[in-house]
């Protein structure tokens, strides 16, 4: 259905956590803010510096969005050569302890799409990927810490890293209360439907027949 009328999702944006060493102004009330209707998601990713969280619960359309953040990278890549190549995985399969971003990364290239290891290693080293990431949520409980420190290990290492990771609220939630947080990473929520939302997309649906 969602192909038919394209909705508009409430979202707010939460300021990043502070780096060590920096600090970050969060006045009074401003945790979160509206993020307005007409703002897309790559302008988010944009003025997040090109690390986004995406938060939600289930069924709120954060891998939607996520495809939508990847549609709009690609476009711009076509206009722009020095816009990485946006590529989606999911963290799911990431299931190795030991193994860093980059060897899984090269591994999920050479299965979903048989591209050559010495192409993938080129591509990391020069920044030429925009990572966007599903599915955080799904890596088992007790090893979701563990692929957080790999995504921060990750940043650190690459100059000019791009990067958008889906995730389930309440499991993120529980990540921060272990000080396992994405560093420095703005994050925005997806809010759940309100009636009138839901009313407006099927009278907007129905007329739309």
């Amino acid at each position: 259905l969602y192909q038919a009328v394209l909705m508009s999702l409430g979202m707010t944006l939460r300021p990043a956590a502070p780096r060590p060493g920096s600090v970050r102004l969060r006045r009074a009330g401003e945790a979160e803010r509206p993020v307005p209707e007409h703002e897309s998601t790559v302008q988010l990713f944009d003025k997040a510096g090109h690390t986004l969280l995406i938060l939600g619960e289930p069924g709120s359309g954060k891998t939607t969005m996520l495809l939508d953040l990847a549609r709009s990278l690609l476009e711009r890549a076509r206009e722009d050569e020095s816009t990485p190549i946006p590529v989606v995985f999911n963290l799911s399969s990431l299931t190795n302890p030991e193994q860093s971003l980059d060897d899984w990364l090269v591994g999920e290239f050479r299965s979903n799409y048989r591209v050559d290891e010495k192409y993938v290693r080129y591509w990391l080293a020069h920044d030429e990927l925009a990572l966007l990431l599903d599915g955080l949520d799904e890596v088992r409980a007790d090893r979701r810490a563990g692929v957080v420190e790999k995504l921060n290990q990750y940043r650190a290492q690459h100059m000019d890293p791009w990067l958008a990771i889906c995730c389930r609220q309440n499991e993120y939630a529980e990540l921060v209360a272990d000080k396992a947080a994405v560093e420095g990473a703005d994050a925005v929520v997806l809010q759940p439907l309100t009636q009138a939302q839901i009313k407006g997309y099927l009278t907007e649906l129905a007329g739309s027949k």
